[in-house]
């Protein structure tokens, strides 16, 4: 329905009466009447959720009317309830009040970090969330980007209002209170869930405390010990009273607290309507530093800024942002959709830097330099960043710099930062903004670091991608950068059975290979732009021939239903900005024939960002009409100047307000990346946006409703003949003029794109020492979580020994780049021919994700050993003739039953041999089923790939009951690739190296000071002779078994010592030892060293006396003598002579000829 038939139902359903909407919402069509840009601003626009408009009770606009400069770090709100993820902290449809809140929460799905809020109250302290709530009416509020106020009724014909302005960091509120002995202000600092901390100096009439939540902390590995937002808070009026909170129990007269669910109150004796003002500060550095934040933005000169001041700055700073772009000819519900939408687009991200430092979240450290946090990147490089180099070019430089800086912090580009890593949404969508910003001339960051970001995203798999299905928000898994790109580096896409999401990270990663390649020409490497050019293309092996559009695959090259990220095949079919003229080529005339079904039967979903370009690929393919139809239908069914019906999805940090700005200009940046913009259809007579010094007017002649469609065009006065803007041409000034008609024309029409080229002979690029250094990490980590179990003791051992060698090369700080890739590349190899010990593969189909389940519907399609089952389309009523093949590759399979009475007869064939009936019933009358049974098993065949065929043959012998029994499936699979007597030698020999490994763990671990010498070393040669033999490929069962019994008769073999104590030897000069003996009796020797040869960086291990008897001890040695030494000797040892030894090349050798102790 069309949008005013929006608003009449929205009304009908809000809880309140429409009499409360602000009176511009209640407006239809009026002139504008308003003589600044910020006064049109409606922060209402997405503040509510209506059912008949959102399909999620998340899934609106997810706005609240943030009080704060553009991109300011530290916003205002009025609290109507608690925020968290998936909730805001303001509800329009609310109608109580529980607090005034320093927020950092920059979308609702989105968790907040370092938060505080402040509630006025009288008569008594409320603390409690609910308890502390005062009601309100919207005809009592006001509310603007740089300005808030409300009255709340305190009852019995009292109100308390607040006023609230602020600056980026900083704010200052007002409170006015009736008369009352117990007016007072109760300040939050932390939930439940988090530590807080307040300090009250009541001389100073401060309160000082800090927030130490992270709401979205588990999305992440990282641990920040460090974060913290600290406040400073300072009051105009000196307390009556005051104290600390915790857990909701007042401590009057507490200064100080730390703990979970912590707070501070003060009082006030006031008079009536008596206005209280509290500034605050933040900072996430120090307190000092929230002090020098204070004094920054708080300060006209040497003297302080008034609430007045400070609201009219921040008013100035606004409608200097807003009039960046100037409309005409627009209706005041237009200019208020409009300049609301640039309000919620200027808002995000958010300056994370302090003048000059930040506390980064990424090392937990302090750093110099500039931040910004809150990138929504996944949704808004699709249109809010180009919006930004429109309108604030100045902070874009700054911004990639800050994407740079957590690269070098972290280890990536962030996707989600909030503040830290969060493994939300796909892809690495920051190549994107690094790549539009090159192509648009921006210049002020560090291009070669830029670099190695990108080629970091584009050729470093994250940590654990080859076992890591990467579920979005996963808890406590590493930063889940490009998911899938180890499998697409050897598949060419990303399969479903090995990565979530596949179909979109493919199409997601290929676009992002485009982003790379134009960073890699910007430096002139050829070389990696070719590289890259040909990879961006990967979305060509997705294409289905027999539908023709893109479909997720798996690893054997089955294309599947699933493997899409908020949205389905159809909204993501279109995904390729890099190359849509090889999708053409690929499509033919599907392309415009299945994008007319998918706006003609409603499938279009822009609540969500993967189709918003949508609407303009039909500039791409000769019917630029549509798109110019399509973009006005489309602003008219999602905006609107209303809480709920003005935002149909999430804004997303800008991205659904910047698709409606610059649509509504006449333009989209389809490919974002290009510094392109494909032209629609402007929805006003003239917009002119400002640029630095040069300004770019749009004109559009007979423009209306009705006159949607471009007849002609031209800009700067020579014709215009194609449906593209370029970047350049907007920021050097000049007109771009339209006629409009209410009839389509051939405007455009001609238009088509070149599909990308193919490179032959390409070169994988060469990566930075850095990057290889990252490989090697990965590797390193990916193999030291493999289970030991599962897999053969002779490739696990010699797996571990690369890992050893591998850690050496990886801490070694002047390790080369070529001493790094050898060791990434053995250890590699080392985990790619790892031998699984299991004598057979076991699937279940508790590894899929695929609902419903085989038992629960029967299922036509393929199931594959070496990958989780995938669901083909389900058969609700199969007949004889419906099958499902499972392929497999060895020598046996087994079926086992699954859980359920609904199951009948099925027929199985192998290789197209006969088939036999197999019962696949089992009884289930005892709850949960019976246990579950073997039902079927092949006869040992021949090593290779066998063709299993299951249909369902009829109801189970002799079972009459049950409402189902056309259904046919198994609990899990077991397939084996030896034969039976293979099987049975490899348990055997693998049983006995398993045994001789854990004898050498424990003869290992034996403590060598009890033993004598001559024992200890027949252990270790037998120890060192069972290490090499268990890593021999070639060694058999016999050879195994002996050696074990030789490490066990070593073992037994030990011989025990003397008892000794333990004494202490330093050496200064001459060398003084201490002895103790049995009793702790301090005794004193010389020790004189007879021999000066004192051989370096070795360990002096043992300590003889005449007749060969040892003494442990450990001396470290080096060139210029013994420097710190622990000795256990016995205590008789007065004028005795030994001889020192140590371990070297394989045997004790005399270190020093002569030692005498007297």
């Amino acid at each position: 329905m069309g949008i005013m038939k929006k608003l009449v139902a929205v009304a009908m359903a809000c809880t309140m009466t429409m009499s409360l909407l602000p009176s511009s919402i209640m407006a239809v069509e009026p002139e504008p009447s308003k003589t600044n840009y910020v006064d049109y601003v409606n922060p209402y626009i997405g503040t509510d959720h209506d059912p008949e408009i959102h399909n999620k009770a998340s899934n609106f606009g997810g706005m609240v009317p943030w009080v704060s400069t553009p991109f300011g770090m530290t916003k205002w709100t009025p609290q109507t309830r608690q925020n968290k993820i998936s909730g805001t902290a303001y509800r329009y449809c609310d109608t109580e009040m529980s607090g005034f809140q320093a927020t950092h929460q920059p979308a609702i799905w989105m968790g907040d970090f370092g938060y505080m809020t402040m509630m006025p109250g009288i008569d008594s302290v409320k603390t409690g969330v609910d308890e502390r709530k005062l009601p309100f009416t919207h005809e009592d509020e006001l509310t603007t980007p740089y300005y808030y106020s409300v009255s709340m009724d305190a009852g019995e014909d009292r109100s308390i209002r607040t006023e609230m302005t602020a600056t980026s960091r900083t704010s200052i509120l007002r409170f006015t209170y009736p008369e009352n002995e117990m007016a007072n202000l109760y300040t939050e600092m932390s939930r439940d869930n988090k530590v807080g901390s307040v300090t009250i100096d009541p001389e100073k009439g401060e309160i000082t405390g800090y927030n130490t939540d992270r709401q979205d902390a588990h999305l992440s590995e990282i641990e920040l010990p460090n974060f913290r937002c600290y406040y400073v808070i300072q009051y105009s009026k000196p307390f009556a009273e005051y104290g600390t909170v915790l857990d909701g129990e007042l401590q009057e007269g507490g200064t100080t607290a730390t703990d979970k669910n912590v707070g501070a109150y003060v009082t006030f004796d006031t008079e009536e309507n008596e206005m209280i003002e509290v500034r605050v500060s933040s900072s996430f550095i120090s307190l000092e530093q929230a002090r020098e934040n204070l004094e920054h933005e708080q300060s006209i000169g040497t003297s302080p800024i008034s609430f007045d001041e400070m609201k009219e700055e921040t008013k100035t700073t606004w409608e200097d942002k807003l009039n960046n772009i100037e409309i005409e000819g627009a209706s005041e519900e237009d200019m208020t959709i409009f300049y609301t939408a640039m309000y919620h687009a200027l808002l995000f991200p958010v300056e994370f830097s302090e003048y000059g430092r930040y506390y980064s979240a990424y090392d937990d450290q302090i750093h110099e330099g500039e931040s910004y946090t809150s990138f929504s990147l996944w949704d808004t490089y699709r249109a809010e960043n180009s919006f930004l180099t429109l309108v604030a070019p100045e902070r874009i430089d700054g911004m990639i710099s800050s994407l740079l800086n957590n690269y070098l912090e972290g280890g990536y580009m962030p996707k989600w930062p909030n503040p830290s890593y969060t493994n939300i949404m796909i892809g690495t969508p920051a190549d994107s903004l690094v790549a539009e910003a090159i192509n648009k001339g921006f210049d002020g960051f560090d291009l070669d670091l830029a670099y190695e970001a990108v080629l970091k995203d584009g050729m470093v798999a994250p940590k654990y991608d080859n076992t890591q299905r990467w579920g979005d928000r996963a808890n406590g898994v590493p930063y889940e950068a490009r998911a899938g790109l180890s499998w697409m580096m050897q598949y060419g896409y990303v399969p479903e059975d090995k990565t979530g999401a596949s179909g979109s990270n493919t199409l997601e990663g290929a676009y992002e290979d485009w982003c790379i390649a134009q960073v890699a020409q910007k430096l002139g490497k050829q070389d990696d732009y070719e590289y890259f050019v040909n990879r961006s293309q990967n979305y060509k092996n997705l294409f289905n021939e027999k539908t023709g559009l893109l479909q997720s695959r798996d690893s054997y090259g089955n294309f599947v239903d699933k493997g899409w990220t908020e949205g389905s095949q159809m909204n993501y079919a279109y995904c390729v900005f890099q190359d849509f003229g090889g999708l053409m080529e690929l499509m033919g005339d599907g392309f415009n024939d299945k994008l007319d079904n998918y706006f003609a039967t409603g499938q279009n979903v822009h609540e969500n960002e993967p189709s918003h370009h949508y609407a303009y690929l039909y500039d791409f393919s000769g019917k630029p009409w549509e798109t110019q139809r399509l973009v006005r239908e489309i602003a008219e069914e999602n905006y609107a100047n209303h809480p709920a019906a003005g935002l149909t999805g999430n804004d997303d940090c800008g991205q659904m307000s910047s698709w409606y700005i610059l649509s509504s200009l006449g333009f989209y940046p389809v490919n974002p990346a290009s510094a392109q913009y494909m032209i629609g259809s402007p929805f006003f007579d003239k917009a002119t946006i400002h640029y630095e010094d040069k300004d770019f007017e749009i004109i559009a002649n007979n423009n209306s409703k009705e006159n949607m469609y471009i007849q002609s065009g031209t800009l700067n006065g020579e014709a215009l003949n194609i449906p593209v803007l370029t970047h350049e041409q907007i920021i050097n000034g000049g007109t771009i003029e339209f006629e409009m008609g209410a009839e389509p024309s051939t405007w455009g029409s001609d238009y088509r794109v070149e599909p990308l080229p193919t490179y032959e002979d390409v070169k994988t690029p060469e990566l930075p020492i850095r990057l290889e250094s990252s490989k090697l990490e990965h590797q390193i980590a990916e193999a030291e979580i493999l289970e030991q179990d599962a897999y053969t003791v002779t490739s696990f051992l010699k797996m571990q020994d690369e890992i050893v060698e591998a850690k050496k090369v990886y801490d070694e700080e002047t390790s080369t780049k070529e001493e790094i890739q050898t060791a990434y590349n053995e250890l590699h190899a080392a985990v790619e021919t790892l031998e699984p010990s299991a004598p057979c593969v076991k699937i279940s189909h508790g590894d899929t994700a695929s609902s419903p389940a085989l038992n629960k519907v029967y299922i036509k399609g393929k199931w594959n050993s070496y990958a989780n089952y995938v669901q083909a389309a389900p058969v609700k009523d199969p007949s004889p003739k419906d099958y499902y093949t499972i392929v497999f590759e060895g020598t046996q399979l087994k079926l086992y039953s699954a859980l359920s009475r609904n199951q009948g007869m099925g027929a199985i064939s192998i290789d197209g041999g006969p088939e036999v009936e197999v019962d696949f019933y089992r009884d289930g009358s005892t709850g949960n089923g019976a246990p579950i049974g073997l039902v079927y098993e092949t006869p040992i065949l021949e090593m290779g790939q066998h063709t299993i065929k299951v249909r369902v043959a009829g109801k189970a012998t002799g079972d009459a009951g049950g409402s189902n029994r056309k259904s046919i499936s198994f609990a899990y699979a077991e397939v084996y690739s030896r034969t039976q007597e293979e099987t049975e030698a490899f348990e055997k020999l693998e049983k006995a190296k398993r045994a001789l490994l854990g004898l050498v763990e424990q003869a290992a671990s034996v403590d060598e000071k009890q033993y004598t010498l001559e024992s200890i070393q027949a252990l270790k040669k037998q120890i060192d002779q069972a290490n090499v033999l268990l890593r021999d490929q070639e060694a058999v069962l016999e050879t195994i078994e002996e050696k074990t019994q030789l490490v066990q008769e070593a073992l037994d073999g030990l011989v025990q010592r003397d008892s000794i104590v333990t004494t202490v030897l330093s050496a200064n000069g001459d060398v003084v030892m201490a002895l103790a003996d049995a009793a702790g009796t301090q005794l004193k020797a010389d020790v004189t060293i007879v021999s000066e040869e004192m051989v370096s960086a070795h360990v002096v291990s043992a300590l003889y006396d005449a007749s060969g008897k040892m003494m442990d001890c450990t001396m470290s040695a080096v060139e210029d003598g013994i420097t710190s030494t622990l000795l256990d000797i016995p205590s008789d040892v007065g004028g005795m002579s030994y001889s020192l030894f140590v371990w070297k090349d394989g045997e004790w050798s005399p270190l020093c000829e002569k030692v005498e102790l007297r």
